[in-house]
């Protein structure tokens, strides 16, 4: 097990438990990956997965439980996946005691013909660490915007948010408030509410929305 010092998890984080993968190098093995683990995977196995930026740049090469990775992809989206903080609980070999690393989702490869999950990467993001996270937005407001009544649609330019974040800040979503819009109308970017501890890396004066004719 890496040598970092303890971490007191927040009652708020969700958890992933994971076991230690044998497995060494910095890539994972293609043969792993599209052989023993996409087996496992269809028959309701594990997935692996490595968490990277670890103290000394190390990195942690482990295997979550298949349906663990699915019910979160399913709860949060593959966008929401790469702005939430996970404790990552990583059990010994009898199972009996687990060490904690609050990590961010980074990337999930799914296969495209069959939908089973791959792989999975994170991030390890103490509270103290900055990070690039694209966050989604959300739309509010649509049962009262004119434009919508009128018959016009939303032109999504941007469904994310391109922003850099505390580990202990990030936002789970950015709302856009299409209330008064009207045919032709837009929202920027500059139009979000943008926390503390968190900076936008967005071109303000960019769209983000428009109200479209159909």
């Amino acid at each position: 097990m890496l040598d970092i010092r303890e971490y007191r998890v927040p009652v708020s984080l969700t958890q992933l438990k994971a076991f230690l993968r044998e497995d060494s190098g910095k890539k994972i093995s293609k043969t792993i990956r599209k052989v023993e683990f996409v087996c496992l995977c269809n028959a309701g196995g594990r997935v692996p997965g490595v968490v990277f930026s670890l103290p000394q740049e190390q990195e942690l090469l482990v295997s979550f439980a298949a349906k663990d990775i699915e019910t979160q992809l399913l709860r949060l989206g593959r966008t929401g996946w790469g702005c939430h903080i996970f404790d990552v609980a990583v059990m010994n070999g009898d199972g009996k005691k687990m060490t904690h690393y609050p990590a961010v989702g980074r990337q999930v490869h799914i296969t495209a013909d069959t939908d089973v999950v791959e792989n999975v990467t994170l991030i390890h993001c103490p509270p103290d660490r900055h990070v690039k996270v694209a966050v989604p937005i959300q739309i509010f407001g649509e049962e009262v915007c004119p434009g919508l009544k009128a018959g016009g649609r939303i032109n999504h330019i941007s469904r994310k948010v391109r922003v850099l974040a505390r580990g202990d800040s990030i936002p789970e979503s950015f709302e856009l408030n299409v209330s008064a819009l009207n045919v032709g109308d837009k929202l920027h970017f500059s139009d979000l509410v943008i926390p503390e501890n968190v900076k936008l890396l967005e071109d303000v004066a960019a769209p983000a929305l428009k109200i479209m004719r159909k």
